[in-house]
This record gives C-alpha cells, sequence and structure tokens, in this order.
C-alpha cells in the first residue's frame, strides 16, 4: 500500500449542501457544518498574529525573519531555551 493511501484512507470529505437538496442528511450536514466552523476559527487564530507582508531580499533573510516571527508569538516564551 503506498503512503498516500495509508494516509487518505482515514480522512472522510463531508460536503455542506444546499438547503433544499434532496440527499441531505441532517446529521451529516450538521457534523459537515461544526466541523467548518472549527477549521475555519483555528485558520484565523493562526493567521491573525502574523502580518500581512514580510518584506526580505534574500532567502535566508525571510527564513530569519518568519523564525523570530513564529518564536515572538509563542505562548510560553519564557520557558524557550536557546541554548539547546
Amino acid at each position: 500500500m503506498h503512503e498516500r493511501q495509508r494516509v487518505t484512507k482515514w480522512i472522510v470529505l463531508m460536503v455542506i449542501r444546499k438547503r433544499n437538496s434532496k440527499r441531505c442528511a441532517p446529521r451529516l450536514q450538521y457534523l459537515a457544518i461544526v466541523g467548518r466552523r472549527v477549521l475555519e476559527t483555528v485558520g484565523s487564530m493562526l493567521h491573525n498574529p502574523f502580518p500581512r507582508r514580510t518584506h526580505a531580499v534574500t532567502q535566508e533573510g525571510l527564513v530569519l525573519k518568519v523564525l523570530l516571527l513564529v518564536l515572538a508569538h509563542r505562548k510560553p516564551f519564557r520557558d524557550l531555551d536557546l541554548r539547546t
């Protein structure tokens, strides 16, 4: 079995149908809507602290800026040990 098949075996796609759809299953529809809401909330929470644009001249500069941005927005900043 290929790695991609092994990973996608556990993924279940849930379609959010329109209200007048004849193939609508209310319980599955509710789970799909709640799951989408959770994913959108998590996505926006990850997206909000970061700036819209990052200006860097070189690839190393971009990597450095993104790394420092991620380190600056970590919650347990006091526990960060840079010596290891």
